[in-house]
């Protein structure tokens, strides 16, 4: 097995494979021949067609998004859900540059981190307004739906199936049997027929075996999912 950014297909005007190119490092490349190769591709990349393309690469967008949001809640959580304090002096009191820099810096150091939730107090006189949000507005949860929504879609494997929050709100024991039914249909058997096409097209031939006469597939008898339910089976029979 050899990961797709150590081995490029090259080809020419006429042939769309030639040869590959594998780069094991240190700058070396070693020429390998088509017939040598067998090259699982998932999708084809429109800029070349040489190559595949993850669905995954439409949405890294909304991947991006998600990462964002734990960030975000990360960031929020640390600073107990307080982007920031507003402190004013009371008064006709004018603090210097330097004063107001010292109470950042130690309103900064000794509240927030290890600190959070220590009470606060001044010498003097001083208006504190607090910027926060409540449990209710610090809940990203919707945000963070679009993208598992996003990403499952282009998978082809619901929500429901992979654990995500975006399925498992809607989730019941009916609808969980069909969403597994459906990832199979939409994705893994697609897959298989992709992979099992690539092996019967360029591996078969280096067996001396003719592909048009062979058949390469999965065997999915055993998958209990795609079986027929067999209450419904039998209640037809009676």
């Amino acid at each position: 097995w050899c990961p797709s950014s150590m081995l490029e297909p090259k080809g020419d005007d006429e042939t769309l494979i030639t040869h590959y190119l594998y780069r094991p490092g240190d700058g070396q490349e070693i020429r390998i021949d088509r017939e040598d190769v067998v090259h699982f591709r998932y999708g084809i990349d429109p800029s070349n067609q040489r190559l595949g393309l993850s669905p995954l690469r439409s949405v890294l967008r909304e991947v991006y998004t998600d990462q964002e949001a734990a960030a975000f809640t990360s960031h929020m959580l640390v600073n107990l859900g307080v982007p920031g304090l507003l402190v004013s002096p009371k008064g006709d009191i004018m603090p210097s540059a330097d004063d107001v820099q010292a109470v950042k810096d130690e309103i900064s150091d000794g509240y927030t981190g290890a600190n959070r939730g220590a009470p606060l107090v001044f010498s003097g006189p001083t208006d504190v307004q607090q910027f926060g949000f409540s449990p209710a507005q610090m809940d990203l949860k919707n945000l963070r739906r679009v993208p598992e929504e996003r990403v499952s879609g282009a998978l082809g494997i619901p929500a429901i199936v992979a654990g995500l929050g975006a399925g498992l709100d809607r989730s019941t024991f009916a609808n969980y049997a069909e969403a597994r039914e459906a990832a199979y249909e939409d994705n893994i058997i697609p897959t298989q027929r992709l992979l099992a096409s690539t092996v019967r097209f360029q591996l078969l031939p280096d067996f001396a075996l003719d592909p048009w006469d062979y058949e390469f597939g999965f065997d999915l008898s055993r998958v209990r999912v795609l079986q027929e339910d067999q209450d419904a089976l039998a209640t037809r029979y009676a």
